[in-house]
C-alpha cells in the first residue's frame, strides 16, 4: 500500500473538486473506481464516481498523526528519488472528508529505506558541522568583545571571561550590559566602576564584584 489519493469524477459537467478530470481518459495512471455514483449515498453521490489511485508506491517510509485541538492531520514520510531526500506529505485529515486516504500505509522497499537512512545520517553530519561552525563563530565574536571591553576599561580580558564563566548566565549578561552601555544612571555608573575595579584587581577581596542584592538591582 502507498498513499491513496481520491477524486470525484462527474463527467457530465466536469465538476472535480480534487482533480482536474473530465473523463476516464484523464484519470491518473492506475486509477480505478471501486464504487459508482449509483452506489453512493446522499451528498457524496452528487459528486459522481469515486476515483482512487496510488502515489509514492514503494516509497512510503513512515506515517504518523498530528493531533490538533479539534482535528487531526495524518502525514507520511516518503522518499523522493529525484531529489534524493525524505519529504513529508499530509495525506489525510479530519478537517474534511478524506476517508479513502486513511488506507494509506508505509510500503518502502529495503533499498529505499537504506537510501533514506543514508540521507538522514548525512543530514545529521551536516547539522553537527553547522552547529560546530556556529559555535566557533560565536566564540570568536565573544573573545573579540571581551578584548574590546578590556581595552576600553583597562583590565585583562581573561578576568572578564572568568567572571562570565563562573557566574550565573543572567549575571554575566548584566555585567556585559554595564560594560557596553552608555550609562546615565548614577547608580549604574557606580556599579560599572565597581565592576571595572574588581576586574582590574589580580587579587580581589571578594569572590564576586557585587553582592546578591546588587546583582538583583543592576
Amino acid at each position: 500500500m502507498a498513499i491513496i489519493r481520491f477524486a470525484f469524477d462527474k463527467a457530465a459537467d466536469g465538476f472535480q473538486p480534487h482533480h482536474n478530470m473530465r473523463a476516464k481518459e484523464d484519470w491518473p495512471e492506475g486509477a480505478y473506481c471501486p464504487l459508482g455514483s449509483d452506489n453512493l449515498a446522499g451528498k457524496i453521490a452528487s459528486h459522481g464516481a469515486l476515483v482512487l489511485w496510488e502515489e509514492y508506491k514503494g516509497l512510503c517510509l513512515n506515517d504518523y498523526e498530528r493531533n490538533g485541538y479539534d482535528d487531526s492531520d495524518f502525514f507520511m514520510e516518503v522518499w523522493n528519488p529525484d531529489a534524493e531526500c525524505v519529504e513529508t506529505i499530509c495525506f489525510a485529515t479530519t478537517r474534511g472528508w478524506t476517508y479513502p486516504s486513511m488506507g494509506s500505509r508505509p510500503d518502502a522497499t529495503d533499498e529505499v529505506r537504506a537510501a533514506a537512512t543514508r540521507w538522514r545520517e548525512d543530514q545529521r553530519r551536516k547539522a553537527r558541522a553547522a552547529r560546530r561552525s556556529q559555535a566557533a563563530k560565536e566564540l570568536m565574536q565573544k573573545r573579540a568583545l571581551f578584548r574590546d571591553l578590556a581595552e576600553r576599561h583597562g583590565f585583562k580580558a581573561c578576568r572578564l571571561s572568568k567572571l562570565i564563566r563562573n557566574e550565573q548566565p543572567e549575571r554575566g549578561i548584566a555585567a556585559l550590559q554595564l560594560l557596553k552601555s552608555n550609562l546615565r544612571s548614577a547608580f549604574r555608573i557606580k556599579m560599572r566602576d565597581q565592576l571595572v575595579a574588581w576586574l582590574g584587581s589580580e587579587s580581589p577581596a571578594y569572590r564576586s564584584p557585587f553582592s546578591a542584592r546588587q546583582w538583583a538591582c543592576i
